[in-house]
């Protein structure tokens, strides 16, 4: 499978929104500022593009990944620090796209995460 670049820079680009977003009251980010960010994010995402590969799973997951941060931990104190973002998101390609065998008490976690994801409810 191919890469959705497309897909992927408009992931970054309304991550890199939602995360710069400010109150009405306060001064709010040029353009030029969510760009800038959503170029940090995006080249963040792309050093993940050879391991995803190497271990056989769809590019696309990267467009995924960066959409789920988007919803749910892209916050405005974060600012124009994308380190949280590069953090994140190596997390969630580890946990998507494992390339180890866990010990026991790893894979008791993955069970945590199994019996999260089954909440069906709480997915909107």
């Amino acid at each position: 499978m191919e890469l959705n670049t497309e897909a992927l820079l408009a992931a970054c680009h309304e991550t890199a929104k939602i995360t710069l977003w400010q109150p009405v009251d306060e001064k709010q980010p040029t353009e030029e500022e969510v760009e800038d960010l959503a170029e940090a994010f995006y080249a963040m995402s792309k050093t993940h593009l050879d391991y995803i590969s190497e271990q056989g799973y769809d590019p696309n997951i990267l467009v995924r990944a960066v959409r789920y941060l988007g919803h749910t931990h892209a916050i405005p104190p974060m600012k124009d620090d994308a380190r949280w973002f590069g953090d994140m998101l190596e997390v969630l390609i580890e946990i998507a796209c494992p390339n180890v065998n866990l010990p026991r008490k790893g894979e008791d976690f993955l069970e945590d995460l199994r019996h999260g994801l089954s909440a069906k409810a709480k997915i909107t």
